[in-house]
């Protein structure tokens, strides 16, 4: 017995001895990790939520430039590295030849042009003077066949049967109305000085007027007259009388009448053989195209042919720019089409691939941080201007091709450079973090190994919340600020 109860004390002390062995390890080990740098103390931080994606510096608007016909250069206008406007001669090819023609074109359009409107100019003018004469002509016939010997005569039964002659009053005056018709008067007693007024109805619808005696009164607005003795008025109350415009009773009515019309005839023929002037000088020709307007196009499209042919010996900078390649030099043969000098428009930005699982979190006019491999200590902002709208593939998902643009422009930015663009999404501000791989888990819960005053060790489970892409996390509970915690890569 004795013999055993010795052994079991001697196996109880070797594993005791064996334990005491462990915790000393472990306590050099943790402090070993302690001095190379595994240990963190806890404290407030922010945390962002971050998307970062690769992408490369290019230029917002590149073009390779060429002339539109081979040739040999006669000048080059700029340099490499050199600003430039839009519409800035770069280059030209040897143009004398046509140079020649374009001038030539040009005298010939002029001359073109002057003869064609003189022409016209003078086929218009006989025409127009004729015309305006028998116009004149046609107006005064008219008037005088609507205003002659114009009569008023007595109308109603009553009136007609009256057994006392009542002389009827005098028309005056020049017709200048349009419409014809009659005039219809009623005369009747009144406060008027003359002690008579009437009614005028008929062509300008119903009006009132004095009776006159002793000069010509109002007959409507149209430019008539009418007047009445000064003797016996008393006989005109309550009488009725018609005045016809024109008179057919008259003598020369029908010579009057006759006379408007040939008038009339005539200048509606000359209306027309203005028109068929106008239209083989101007309106239409056969082919629908004005006779003198398909001359000078003709003659304009021949210009503008030579102007074409000069203008495919050319280079022009089709935007603001720096010209960052340059071919050329005075006296080489090139090709027409063919790449001879580069613009940028020298506004930066960053061409990037956009993942599909990322492209619902990022939109057009968001911020971003773009940041240059080359110079990785400087940080530029960016603006999200364009996203594709079709996919063009990946490996096992599709991208989206997307420009972010520098806000402010560097010359440190270079195209071909490398660079990474973030778009910072959500914040967490002011709270307590810890680097994410400091926590470990035991049966799926988070744990941290807490560094207690007498260097001993803890594993502390804690509560987590907010987990950025900068690889903090936020601790909702289970640490206080300044606690130290350790690093382990124990997961159970």
């Amino acid at each position: 017995m004795m013999k055993n109860s010795k052994k079991g004390r001697y196996i109880k002390n070797i594993i005791i001895g064996i334990a005491l062995i462990g915790i000393v390890s472990s306590f050099i080990f943790l402090k070993k990790r302690k001095v190379s740098g595994d240990s963190y103390t806890v404290g407030y931080g922010d945390i962002l939520d971050e998307i970062r994606l690769a992408g490369v510096v290019d230029d917002k608007h590149r073009v390779d430039l060429g002339f539109a016909r081979g040739g040999r250069v006669a000048k080059v206008y700029v340099e490499e590295g050199q600003r430039v406007k839009k519409g800035e001669l770069l280059a030209t090819l040897d143009l004398s030849r046509e140079y020649a023609q374009v001038k030539s074109a040009k005298m010939d359009y002029l001359l073109t042009k002057i003869n064609t409107e003189i022409s016209a100019k003078d086929a218009d003018i006989d025409y127009e003077k004729l015309l305006s004469e028998q116009k004149a002509r046609v107006e005064a016939l008219r008037k005088e066949f609507l205003s002659s010997n114009l009569q008023a005569k007595l109308v109603g039964e009553n009136n007609v049967t009256r057994t006392l002659p009542v002389p009827a009053p005098t028309i005056s005056g020049t017709y200048k109305g349009d419409d014809e018709g009659s005039y219809f008067i009623h005369i009747y007693r009144s406060h008027a000085p003359s002690g008579y007024s009437f009614d005028l109805t008929g062509i300008e619808g119903e009006k009132h007027y004095s009776v006159e005696t002793y000069q010509p009164g109002k007959l409507g607005e149209q430019g008539l007259y009418i007047q009445f003795p000064s003797k016996n008025l008393y006989r005109y109350n309550n009488t009725d009388w018609e005045v016809r415009i024109p008179n057919e009773d008259s003598p020369q009515y029908f010579e009057r009448k006759h006379a408007y019309e040939n008038a009339l005839k005539k200048y509606d023929e000359l209306k027309e053989k203005l028109s068929l002037s106008k239209r083989k000088f101007h309106d239409e020709s056969i082919s629908g195209i004005p006779y003198t307007q398909a001359i000078v196009e003709r003659s304009r499209s021949q210009l503008g042919t030579h102007l074409s042919a000069l203008e495919e010996g050319r280079i022009r900078a089709p935007f603001d720019g720096i010209i960052v390649q340059n071919d050329l030099e005075p006296g080489k043969i090139v090709s027409g089409f063919t790449p001879v000098m580069r613009i940028v428009s020298g506004k930066k930005k960053v061409s990037l691939d956009v993942p599909e699982v990322y492209v619902n979190r990022i939109q057009v006019g968001e911020k971003a941080d773009i940041n240059l491999d080359a110079y990785p200590e400087i940080h530029y902002e960016g603006v999200l201007e364009y996203i594709d709208e079709i996919e063009k593939g990946g490996d096992g998902s599709s991208l989206y091709g997307a420009d972010v643009a520098f806000v402010e422009q560097d010359s440190n930015a270079r195209i071909g450079m490398s660079a990474t663009v973030t778009f910072s999404k959500l914040m967490r501000e002011h709270v307590l973090t810890i680097p994410s791989h400091f926590v470990f888990y035991k049966k799926e819960k988070p744990f941290v190994l807490l560094k207690k005053d007498n260097k001993s060790v803890e594993e502390r489970q804690v509560q987590l919340g907010f987990k950025g892409n900068g690889g903090l996390v936020e601790i909702i509970s289970g640490l206080s600020e300044g606690d130290e915690i350790l690093f382990s890569k124990r997961e159970v």
